[in-house]
């Protein structure tokens, strides 16, 4: 409900529904907002590029898209990738326990050095981290971000 208040030099008592919002903290329920030309985005999340990291203890992890590893198992973990992915879908992994193998899914690979690998990529040593992202939606990835003295790979 809109009203005009007594003086006639504004709108009062409105938030939320047509196209005023009279309150300085409303809750909208899916705006459309448009191209913002300024902004602080600290606190947004799915942002091109951003991952959602998450420890992990465990030694096996079937990965998604979108999202970052960190691995505190003692043991081996291994990161089986995903074979549904777009181009432009990334996934990361970071060590913080033992070493850990990246297991490509069926029918993908990892193009990687001038080489491609179809098998896995494997850390040398627990600290080890590796970003990769599609590039051909649903069989190649490509090594954006390396943090190894060198991977294992086949």
């Amino acid at each position: 409900m809109t009203t005009i208040n007594s003086v006639g030099n504004g709108l009062t008592g409105a938030t939320g529904t047509g196209l005023f919002v009279g309150q300085t903290s409303p809750s909208l329920i899916t705006p459309a907002l448009g191209i913002p030309s300024s902004g602080n985005l600290m606190n947004c999340t799915g942002l091109p590029g951003e991952f959602v990291w998450a420890a992990n203890a465990t030694t096996s992890i079937s990965a998604a898209v979108g999202n970052g590893y960190i691995l505190t198992s003692g043991s081996t973990t291994t990161v089986t990738l995903p074979t549904t992915f777009a181009v432009g879908d990334r996934i990361a992994v970071a060590g913080n326990g033992a070493a850990w193998i990246v297991a490509l899914g069926a029918a993908t690979n990892v193009k990687a050095f001038g080489n491609t690998y179809t098998t896995s990529l494997a850390s040398t040593n627990n600290s080890d981290t590796l970003a990769l992202i599609g590039v051909v939606a649903n069989t190649t990835w490509d090594i954006i971000s390396m943090s190894s003295a060198a991977l294992t790979a086949s």
